[in-house]
């Protein structure tokens, strides 16, 4: 990872009728100066919220 720029992080889907992984989601990540992960959404201002599935198909 280059200093500053977002980390991909992998996480599960499980179905639970068979506790098998049913897909992945990939999420966003930024280092933190303390070495935690914290979400892109939140560390940066310029990006703005994904509209809402729902309404953005019923309108």
């Amino acid at each position: 990872m280059i200093d500053g720029q977002p980390l991909a992080c992998f996480q599960p889907f499980i179905d639970t009728a068979t506790g098998r992984i049913a897909g992945v989601e990939a999420l966003g990540r930024l280092r933190q100066d303390n070495g935690q992960l914290a979400s892109v959404g939140r560390c940066s201002p310029i990006l703005e919220p994904p509209p809402a599935p729902c309404a953005a198909l019923t309108g």
